[in-house]
């Protein structure tokens, strides 16, 4: 403590000596925060990029294309190039993996060859509204802007409609080295369409019931199939004037479509024509009755959803497709996990909660529903008015119910059929939903969104022929949504992202995004940024192991990716990603099914990452988030080996601490918890949620919230010396 300069001392007659002690002061911040020290040290994370080769000399190779940018890299005769489909010659399409000397100054690591030279490029199908239509060039062909991004309109090209500045249109293109080129345009409705399945109850002349809700019926309405009371449907409508609906199409659906089961691979053989052919012992849906065993064929067009585990002999896995025959399966999507799960599982004792500190941060669990058949991917989600609101699905439908403060869990409510769901809370209260579910024999993105407390009807979010899969969402400051999702419409799986203008999803794939099992965060100071896993060929041979690439989109330009975990031999899955208040970026995942690991960076800046855990058993589905700007939460799963317990982890620290302290393990027992979601509480804190499954009759939905996070700094102890007062 320092004397103010007006302070006049006390008159005295004698000596005083002041002695100020030790003050120790308990306030929100720790001692070492502040130190931009880390464990961790800056890394040239290496790039990804693709496009044309446009010029080649003995050393420097131009690769790219004009819309999304040529870059020059180094060659030498030590480059590895896998050319298994076609030599690297001039206007192949090439995938190169760089790292960066220096400004403008790439090295080629490998280069793979993906199209050979006279074949076209990738097919890009997108959605968004013409913002201008030029004038001709003397070649005939005319430039538009879709949004932001240019097109080259021929007189080859297929427009469908009246197309204005401001229609919203549905493009599909092909890249060439000038740009992207339009082969179709379409315009789509200025109304809100929505596309929904349900149970047909009543066929009156001028409209149909489905599933209680009336839509009318013109002589315009396309109708495919044998119309009856009582037969499963899908509905194409228009939000029309009042709130009615005006249906465009209703298709009776085929009984076999969207067959479902669940079991373990047994074997797993390459066909002749390049696909797959694995044989599943599926679980009985009886608690009583026999497994059997199902062939399933997986082909290019499947997704083989790998975010928690590889697919291999063994593994438990749920698939998605058309029944053929009883015992013969075409897989759409196929998602792989670890081990045992519905119809495995025998009797399994309840979960434990565990305390491994001598504080108790996480609440006993609650439960928000005992049980459901095939119940999975829970999120709950929590507004300002201190309400929790859980999204989940179960066979096949998209469920929903809330807590009231101090209140018990409401009965679960159907809002959509489909699968996969994702959900975020806006400030205004707003829930929104993005899932899958397949439509006219195809998998789609689908959005719904709960205001007033009224749910919409689904919106399409990515319109393309392709299957897409994976939603994710998040929210800017403003509110405007943001979603990415995974669609092969390429002909491999490609990220796509977008954001939602109140009426339509505006889309378009991120540049060089290829890879699975997408998320999304947005930084603080507007920067978009998306992660996700894919394979990275090492050598000619192999098919590659799996790295985690992000891509930051800025100004209305994505970067090329980064490859953050650049871990050869290492399988690295399941990647999540959250932000803190100073637009730092925090990423997880898993290596090899045991190793947690962490990074963190800004735009192209990236630290190593580290090791957060290292677990005895099988870890997967990690989820990292941000609590108040400057507080993180990790958490993840992990299943025993073979006669050891399943158990549910949680790490937290602060944002500049050196390293992430030991984890807490919150959950252990023989139940397998799986589909775990994080959110941050509005009035401080977060929650988790998560699916149990304990036997075979069903699995039950569970949550925890964490007590806000209190650091603390300490004032050190300041001695005064003695002062002499005059008397």
């Amino acid at each position: 403590m320092k004397a103010s300069q007006n302070y006049r001392p006390r008159r005295s007659t004698s000596t005083v000596l002041v002695v100020v002690t030790a003050i120790l002061l308990l306030a929100t911040q720790p001692l070492w925060i502040g130190e931009s020290a880390r464990a961790q040290s800056t890394s040239a994370v290496p790039i990804r990029f693709e496009g044309y080769i446009r010029a080649q000399s003995p050393t420097k190779w131009v690769v790219g294309n004009d819309l999304e940018g040529n870059r020059i890299v180094n060659v030498t005769d030590d480059t590895p190039i896998v050319q298994k489909i076609g030599p690297a010659q001039l206007g192949a399409w090439v995938i190169v993996y760089a790292s960066v000397r220096g400004p403008g100054e790439l090295d080629a690591l490998l280069i793979v060859v993906d199209r050979p030279a006279g074949v076209l490029g990738p097919q890009i199908q997108f959605v968004g509204t013409v913002t201008k239509i030029g004038e001709q060039v003397p070649d005939g062909s005319t430039w538009w802007l879709v949004d932001d991004t240019p097109i080259q309109v021929t007189a080859t090209t297929r427009i469908s409609g009246t197309l204005t500045i401001g229609s919203p249109v549905w493009v599909g293109a092909v890249m060439y080295p000038s740009g992207l080129r339009a082969e179709w345009i379409r315009a789509l409705a200025s109304k809100t369409s929505f596309e929904f399945r349900g149970t047909l109850q009543e066929i009156g002349r001028e409209y149909r019931i489905i599933d209680d809700r009336r839509v009318t019926v013109t002589p315009e309405t396309d109708i495919i199939g044998t119309e009856d009371a009582g037969v499963a449907v899908e509905c194409r409508a228009l939000d029309g004037d009042g709130g009615v609906l005006l249906a465009t199409l209703i298709r009776v659906l085929p009984p076999a479509e969207d067959g479902h089961i669940t079991g373990s691979i047994a074997a797993m053989t390459n066909e002749p024509d390049g696909t797959a052919a694995w044989d599943v012992v599926v679980d009985p849906t009886d608690p009583i009755g026999s497994p059997w065993v199902a062939r399933v064929k997986v082909d290019g067009n499947t997704w083989v959803d790998q975010s928690e585990s590889l697919a291999e002999p063994g593994g438990w896995v749920e698939v998605r497709g058309t029944a053929l025959r009883p015992d013969l399966y075409q897989a759409g999507m196929v998602r792989v996990a670890r081990g045992p799960q519905r119809g495995t599982l025998q009797a399994a004792p309840q979960a434990t909660q565990m305390d491994n500190a001598s504080i108790k941060p996480w609440s006993d669990p609650t439960t928000i529903l005992p049980s459901q058949s095939n119940a999975e991917y829970p999120m709950v989600a929590y507004t300002a008015d201190h309400m929790s609101h859980a999204v989940w699905e179960s066979n096949r439908r998209i469920y929903y119910a809330n807590l009231p403060r101090d209140g018990t869990w409401t009965a679960p409510v159907m809002i959509a059929y489909g699968f996969a769901p994702h959900t975020v809370a806006d400030s205004n209260g707003t829930l929104h939903v993005a899932f899958v579910n397949l439509f006219m024999g195809n998998y789609e993105t689908y959005y719904v969104f709960r205001s007033a407390g009224v749910w919409s009807l689904p919106v399409n979010m990515a319109y393309t022929t392709g299957y897409s899969a994976h939603p994710k969402l998040a929210l800017a400051s403003d509110n405007t949504l943001h979603a990415v999702w995974m669609d092969n419409t390429p002909g491999y799986w490609t990220t796509y992202h977008a954001t939602w203008n109140g009426r339509f999803w505006s889309n378009r794939p991120i540049p060089s995004g290829r890879g699975q099992s997408p998320a999304i965060n947005i930084a603080a100071d507007g920067g978009i940024y998306v992660v996700w896993q894919d394979r990275v060929p090492r050598d000619a041979e192999g098919q590659g192991d799996f790295d985690i690439f992000v891509s930051m989109l800025r100004d209305g330009t994505w970067s090329p990716p980064l490859d953050l975990s650049d871990s050869p031999q290492a399988e690295s899955l399941g990647p999540d990603i959250t932000s803190t208040a100073d637009s730092e970026m925090h990423v997880a995942w898993v290596d090899n099914e045991w190793a947690v690991r962490y990074c963190y960076g800004h735009q192209t800046a990236w630290n190593l990452s580290q090791v957060v855990a290292v677990v005895g058993g099988y870890a997967g589905n990690p989820h990292i988030i941000s609590e108040g700007g400057k507080y993180l939460h990790l958490v993840w799963e992990e299943e025993g080996e073979p006669g050891e317990p399943n158990a549910l982890w949680a790490a937290s620290t602060s944002q500049h601490a050196r390293s992430w302290p030991t984890a807490y393990r919150m959950l252990t027992g023989g139940s397998r918890f799986k589909d775990t979601a994080l959110a941050v509480i509005p009035a401080g804190g977060v929650g988790l949620s998560w699916a149990e499954v304990s036997d075979v009759t069903g699995t039950s939905l569970r949550a925890s919230v964490r007590e806000p996070m209190r650091d603390y700094r300490v004032w050190m102890p300041t001695i005064l010396s003695a002062v002499e007062f005059a008397r």
